[in-house]
């Protein structure tokens, strides 16, 4: 999947590109006085031919970029699962982060979301920390 989304960048580039030249060419041509008869030819070309592939190439680009970064979000909530089964379903936010390398702010919002989604709940252990137990099978694991 990530070769596609790297292909698809560098293909919305290629357009933006594409767009740009055509586009320079067009205002260049608009400010031919030999052609000044074909102003109107010479916007066409220039809207369809430079404008619309640089705008097709950005939001190319743009949902591309999006995508991997949605990917990217999904791979780390699947590391923080693991790592919870491999913990007993309890974990911590220092804990999470020494194991995922991540800011422990992004780790905090990881474990929030997991607790929003149902997936886990949130206690304070013996030692005071936050900790949060993982749902095993439907219910909380507290073993």
């Amino acid at each position: 999947m990530k070769a596609v989304n790297v292909l698809l960048i560098l293909v919305g580039v290629a357009m933006f590109g594409f767009g740009s030249l055509l586009t320079l060419g067009g205002v260049i041509a608009l400010n031919d006085p030999e052609k000044a008869d074909k102003v109107i030819e010479n916007v066409i070309m220039i809207s369809l031919f430079g404008i619309a592939p640089m705008v097709g190439g950005s939001l190319m680009i743009m949902a591309s970029r999006k995508r991997m970064k949605q990917n990217s979000g999904e791979v780390m909530e699947r590391r923080l699962l693991r790592l919870a089964h491999d913990n007993g379903g309890r974990l911590t936010v220092a804990l999470a982060t020494m194991h995922l390398n991540m800011p422990s702010q992004e780790v905090k919002k990881l474990l929030d979301e997991c607790h929003g989604n149902g997936l886990a709940n949130i206690h304070a252990n013996d030692k005071g920390e936050v900790e949060y137990l993982f749902f095993d099978q439907g219910r909380a694991s507290l073993s």
